[in-house]
Parts: C-alpha cells; sequence; structure tokens
C-alpha cells in the first residue's frame, strides 16, 4: 500500500471532466463516473491516519496501544539520544491485566477491590531474556516510536 494525495485525484478528474471534444454522452458519463469517485475520495480523507514502515511518530500526537512492542526514540537529561524496543502503559493497568512480569517497584498503587496493584503508567524498555521481569521502566523523555518491523519469514 502507498500513500495517495486525494487532492491530486480530485484535481485529474476535475481536468478530465473539462475536457473540450469530448461529446455530450463521455462527459455525462465521466460525471457520474466522478462522482463515484468524488465519495471515494472524501472518504478516503476521513480514513485513520496509518503509520507506515519506518515512520517515527511523535508522541504528542499519538501513542501506540497498551503494551504494544514498539521502537522507541529517547533523549536522556544531558541530550544523548538513543533508540530501544519497549511499549507504553496507560493508567488504571493491573499487575494482573499485564502480558509482563513486573518488579514491585513498577507499581506503587494498590487496589483493594482487585487485591492488586496498577502498573505505574509511562514507558518500558523490553526485556526478553531474563527471567525474573521483562520490563524496566525509562527514566529518559521518550519523544518518538515507530512500529517494528516484520520478523523474517522462513528463509529468515
Amino acid at each position: 500500500m502507498r500513500p495517495i494525495d486525494g487532492d491530486y485525484i480530485s484535481d485529474a478528474l476535475e481536468a478530465e471532466l473539462c475536457r473540450e471534444g469530448d461529446d455530450l454522452e463521455d462527459r455525462q458519463w465521466a460525471y457520474g463516473y466522478a462522482a463515484g469517485v468524488s465519495f471515494a475520495v472524501r472518504k478516503l480523507a476521513e480514513a485513520p491516519t496509518l503509520t507506515l514502515p519506518n515512520e517515527w511518530v511523535s508522541v504528542e500526537e499519538r501513542l501506540p496501544d497498551a503494551e504494544k512492542e514498539v521502537r522507541l526514540f529517547c533523549v536522556t537529561p544531558n541530550g544523548y539520544k538513543y533508540q530501544c524496543q519497549g511499549f507504553y502503559v496507560p493508567p488504571g493497568m493491573r499487575r494482573d491485566d499485564s502480558d509482563y512480569s513486573w518488579d514491585w517497584e513498577c507499581c506503587d498503587q494498590y487496589d483493594e477491590d482487585s487485591d492488586d496493584y496498577f502498573v505505574n503508567p509511562g514507558w518500558y524498555e523490553s526485556s526478553h531474556n531474563w527471567d525474573e521481569y521483562s520490563a524496566f521502566g525509562i527514566a529518559d523523555k521518550v519523544t518518538y516510536w515507530m512500529p517494528l518491523p516484520e520478523p523474517p519469514g522462513k528463509e529468515g
């Protein structure tokens, strides 16, 4: 799939409708066709923004789904920039509802109703090679994220 420019399509259709030398029947057919395409272009403009592979998304613009692992772009207080694999935890997530095993330091608030702790909201770095915990809080500022690439196929 590739992004398209709806304005370009609309302008091209309008130019096609206004061509001189076409007979009336051709223009009527083109006008009906253009009305359908115009509707499609309007619907395309209303469609949600897709994140293309290798395209960074500002955390101020949009956050990834809860616990969806993504590539993160982080900045330390000293201005050092780095990337890591991690995820975002929104407010209100309990330890038992999470797919990760949590260190108690990441869970400050106790919920008596569920007899469980809430995971502290924020950004976490993933770790899949340690037995005890699978996520660590990121103290640095996360500024951008992007989807992870697809894993290699059978030949990889």
